[in-house]
């Protein structure tokens, strides 16, 4: 796989102006929408004279933080879901590239790939997607299995 310096620039890129345009959005929301919405609640509640002061800025703080919580999670599936549909878009071309190559047949002239190199391509992409006959109970490294009984002993 080779590097491509402009699709990192391009997703950096893309990374900043989603966060840039999630903190003006915020900044907007919170100077003009929320204390039009506190200054709206809160007479209702001056019978209770003495919270006033503390319900506003509690309603105002909790208003603030869940559009914050809501647009960062927004942003966030935004980015994950564009690298899972290129990693499925990588799969879809190798599975094309392994059938036009092979043309159904399993001659050396026209194979690309081996069988060996898909079953090792497709056990590292997921392991949901491993063949019946690969599947393998295996132990663990014994730097792992010394790891977890250092840590059940402390």
């Amino acid at each position: 796989m080779r590097y491509r310096p402009l699709k990192y620039i391009l997703i950096n890129l893309k990374i900043f102006l989603s966060l840039s345009l999630t903190v003006i959005i915020l900044f907007l929301i919170y100077n003009l929408l929320i204390p039009n919405l506190v200054l709206n609640l809160i007479p209702k509640l001056e019978a209770f004279w003495f919270l006033n002061l503390v319900t506003g800025s509690f309603i105002y703080n909790i208003i603030y933080d869940l559009i914050t919580l809501f647009i960062i999670k927004f942003n966030l599936n935004l980015y994950l879901g564009d690298n899972l549909v290129n990693e499925n878009k990588k799969i879809k071309k190798f599975i094309i590239n392994f059938m036009d190559n092979n043309n159904g047949k399993n001659t050396p002239n026209s194979t690309e790939f081996s069988e060996s190199e898909i079953r090792e391509y497709y056990n590292n992409i997921d392991p949901r997607l491993q063949d019946e006959s690969s599947c393998e109970v295996t132990k663990p490294p014994k730097v792992l299995k010394n790891l977890i009984i250092q840590i059940l002993n402390t």
